[in-house]
């Protein structure tokens, strides 16, 4: 099988990613035919220096991506993701996650471009320079500072991530940008009502926009509690798929970023939700939702 990974927190964890006790490692990943997977940088809200922060994230995955580089192939161009097939490698995209690591100046998007940034998650749970969490209950939407960041993303080629921003901070996005954006890892609010999830109308306009939602694999978003099975997985998939979501739905695990209970509790878990959904869905959506998603908005996005 192939996989598609729109967010992990490993490399923030600072493990050898090649074989580690995390949720995610090179070596779980060594039975897929194909692997892209986006690594995330983590700043938390509370981080007093931010841009330092993420750089030491970048210095630290770029020694472990040279370390490891018979295993791993850097994707900054859509035609690395066919290079990275076709030499067997693990793809692996560099995304942000907290808008904070801008530390409010617009000059640092460029600088995140050329570290080989590719997708920046806006806000995590908290307040920042441009907008709202979603958990915060705010109503406010992306502040000038913002809306003026996500104008210079699209221009650069850093594609917006729009999961744990909040309602209004979406629809901004969505009325500022051109281009497709992206949740990497939200599930379906009509399923499980947690705050970090998306409504049906999020949802609908991320789907008519081309864009991408990840379904995030932490129980807490699934069924609101502590332990999520395959067959909770995948009521948030049929929903998204009911809403038109075939060709946009993909998987965004939050491995080593989430605490893990039930079916999936590691990448080493993937193959088996893989089988699972193959007697609930057919083959072609299956394929979809693991790789081709992802794969086909890679191609056509970056």
């Amino acid at each position: 099988m192939r996989l598609c990974d729109l967010h992990c927190d490993t490399v923030t964890l600072r493990p050898d990613i090649n074989d580690n006790g995390n949720q995610l490692s090179l070596d779980k990943g060594a039975v897929f035919d194909a692997w892209i997977q986006c690594f995330a940088a983590f700043i938390d809200d509370s981080d007093p220096h931010p841009e330092q922060t993420a750089e030491f994230i970048f210095d630290f995955a770029d020694s472990q991506f040279k370390k490891y580089g018979e295993r791993i192939l850097p994707v900054e161009t859509a035609a690395d993701i066919d290079r990275a097939i076709s030499r067997r490698k693990c793809g692996v995209i560099i995304t942000v996650e907290n808008g904070a690591a801008l530390g409010g100046q617009i000059g640092n998007i460029q600088r995140l471009y050329d570290r080989g940034v590719r997708l920046l998650t806006l806000t995590w749970n908290g307040e920042n320079a441009l907008g709202f969490g979603a958990v915060t209950g705010s109503g406010a939407g992306l502040t000038a500072f913002g809306r003026d960041a996500v104008r210079k993303m699209e221009r650069v080629g850093i594609i917006p991530d729009v999961s744990h921003l909040n309602t209004r901070g979406f629809y901004d996005v969505a009325e500022l940008t051109e281009k497709p954006f992206v949740a990497t890892h939200s599930n379906a609010f009509g399923v499980c009502n947690h705050p970090r999830n998306l409504t049906d109308e999020q949802l609908a306009e991320l789907f008519e926009r081309g864009g991408l939602v990840g379904i995030n694999l932490y129980p807490l978003f699934i069924t609101g509690g502590q332990s999520a099975t395959f067959d909770d997985i995948t009521r948030h998939v049929e929903h998204m798929l009911d809403l038109g979501g075939e060709h946009a739905v993909a998987l965004g695990g939050d491995f080593d970023g989430a605490d893990m209970d039930g079916d999936v509790k590691s990448l080493a878990d993937i193959p088996q939700l893989y089988e699972y959904l193959l007697g609930k869905l057919p083959e072609s959506t299956v394929n979809e939702l693991f790789f081709n998603n992802a794969y086909r908005f890679f191609k056509e996005n970056l």
